[in-house]
């Protein structure tokens, strides 16, 4: 098994081993940090429950985007 041995910043340390953590499961057998800096291993959370209630619809006036025949009809216009 390879070993890797970083030198970090303090002030970079947290990212890091945020970064390590979140590596696919397995890749990283052990991650140890020198006595002058205590860290504990974070509690993997579970993902969230979907939501209970139905979605609500979504109002045409409302979106983003606009149907594709007002769209020609805009560009049609635009031409003129």
């Amino acid at each position: 098994m390879a070993k890797i041995t970083l030198e970090v910043n303090d002030k970079k340390l947290d990212t890091l081993l945020t970064i390590l953590e979140n590596l696919k499961e397995g890749m990283i057998e052990e991650i140890s940090v020198d006595k002058k800096r205590s860290y504990n291993k974070p509690k993997r959370s579970e993902p969230a429950k979907p939501l209970q209630s139905a979605p609500q619809p979504v109002s045409v006036s409302r979106g983003k985007y606009i149907d594709p025949q007002t769209f020609k009809e805009r560009l049609k216009r635009m031409k003129k």
